[in-house]
């Protein structure tokens, strides 16, 4: 969590049981194109949609109704949505790609201390939104796909997972890239074994190798990368799988561990975060689609090893006498996020001097260089597995704007030109634009060091306007 509070509160609790989750899909698709595709189709499966953007968005929700309708939460899900165009030809085809928007830690209500938790699940265990400033999930899918290239499969956009020969079922790739916002995805540097930031994730704690019996959170960096390819020994170990796994014919071990996909060498974005391609009967959560299923029985059995389901939510306090105080953690090197709020980030904080993650870029006390920002991160190429700390530090970025923007409002009683609100507004609907198209980019495929480092200098120079025009609304003198 960026912000710790220390508190103490002499209080009475209700916590009933969470409700049915609300998944809600934004499309943010531009006119005529994606989910806004006015092309005539006739309903197909029980999906009514007239035109093929209507059908897309329909079987979209759709699918995020079926996951709605198993969780348990009372904050709203919220998801970034977008149908573009990717990489496809005659061959081969990109269906699509999804991403939880940040992660959090030491949130209320977190099932395990010092644990990662996807942005929807800390939410859900805390019974608020831990980042307003952020929808919990991006996701993009390929339009091209029986559109524009010759890739000879097209989508299947009917509720009834029912396709074609040559049709791939929409709802499931969706149900399956949800999963991942959800928090079916490892965070572990496939390259290095290294934990995200040092500290273990919520999906991880369930991984082992059955080979040598050694959880992952309790391995070696060496030991990790090891496990990450050790193809039918690496497994899930959660209890709820284990107890719900016995109709599996193939994949299942005698101790009721369910293989991972751990194919001999690294595949970037499909190792260790998916069910092992062995299982029988296919399941939802395999790296390749290969049949059509709605079925959300052993899916969510590792959501619910995560902490799906199983939170205690206070919805309703009261507080008969309380003294808050605010404390902020100390400054971790190589995170991206602005952890003491001193407006430093990283290597660009005087914290991080000694830092040998930030090398030869505090020589001298000169911490302003966006290389040095991205410490360690800028000697290695970015993956998937970086989208986590670059959203985090967008994030922050971005409340931070929020934050002066209303104390604009507050200290001036609601003064201010429009004009400047209008580009206030404007500017932090594009740094939000940014911050999916960072995760999309990274998402899918590698980027570079100086292309990472080009993205980040855009962010600040982003946060920079920002910061300027909410201090230009504090006491305005004129309105337009």
């Amino acid at each position: 969590m960026r912000r710790l509070l220390a508190a103490l509160l002499l209080a009475a609790a209700v916590a009933p049981l969470a409700r049915a989750a609300t998944v809600t899909v934004l499309n943010l698709d531009g006119p005529s194109e994606g989910f806004n595709d006015p092309s005539p189709v006739a309903p197909i499966g029980g999906n009514n949609g007239v035109t093929l953007g209507q059908q897309r968005l329909l079987a979209f929700q759709h699918a995020a109704d079926l996951w709605g309708a198993v969780l348990q939460s009372n904050v709203p899900i919220l998801v970034d949505a977008t149908f573009d165009p990717d990489q496809c030809d005659s061959t081969s085809a990109i269906l699509g790609s999804a991403a939880p928007n940040t992660v959090d830690r030491d949130t209320p209500g977190a099932p395990r201390a010092g644990v990662w938790f996807t942005q929807a699940l800390a939410n859900s265990c805390a019974g608020v939104d831990n980042e307003p400033t952020e929808d919990d999930i991006v996701a993009s899918f390929n339009s091209a796909i029986g559109t524009t290239c010759a890739f000879p499969i097209t989508w299947y956009y009917g509720f009834d997972a029912n396709p074609g020969a040559n049709q791939i079922d929409f709802v499931s790739v969706v149900l399956h890239e949800l999963t991942h916002g959800l928090g079916f995805l490892s965070l572990v540097d496939l390259d290095t074994g290294a934990k995200f930031v040092g500290r273990d994730d919520a999906f991880m704690v369930w991984l082992g190798n059955d080979a040598t019996g050694i959880a992952f959170p309790a391995m070696s960096n060496a030991q990790r990368v090891s496990a990450s390819t050790s193809t039918g020994n690496l497994t899930w170990t959660g209890p709820v799988v284990v107890a719900g796994s016995s109709f599996l014919t193939h994949g299942r071990h005698a101790n009721g561990h369910v293989e991972m996909y751990a194919p001999p060498t690294i595949e970037p974005g499909s190792s260790v975060s998916h069910y092992s391609d062995s299982l029988t009967p296919d399941e939802l959560m395999e790296p390749v689609y290969t049949v059509p299923t709605h079925d959300l029985t052993l899916t969510l059995a590792a959501l619910r090893d995560m902490g799906w389901n199983g939170c205690v939510v206070a919805t309703t306090t009261t507080v008969t006498s309380s003294t808050t105080t605010t404390v902020f953690p100390p400054e971790v090197c190589n995170d991206l996020v602005d952890n003491d709020h001193n407006g430093l980030i990283d290597c660009a904080d005087p914290a991080c001097a000694s830092d040998p993650s930030c090398g030869p870029c505090a020589a001298g006390g000169s911490f302003s260089a966006v290389a040095c920002q991205l410490g360690a991160l800028a000697t290695r190429t970015l993956t998937a597995a970086d989208v986590g700390p670059l959203q985090g530090s967008l994030a922050d970025r971005a409340m931070r704007a929020q934050q002066l923007a209303d104390a604009a409002r507050t200290s001036c009683a609601g003064g201010g030109t429009r004009r400047a609100r209008a580009k206030l507004r404007a500017g932090l609907k594009q740094l939000a634009q940014f911050n999916r198209r960072i995760n999309s980019r990274i998402g899918r495929r590698n980027i570079g060091p100086q292309r990472a480092a080009d993205l980040i200098g855009k962010a600040q120079r982003i946060q920079l306007d920002m910061h300027a025009l909410a201090r230009a609304l504090l006491c305005p003198t004129s309105a337009d």
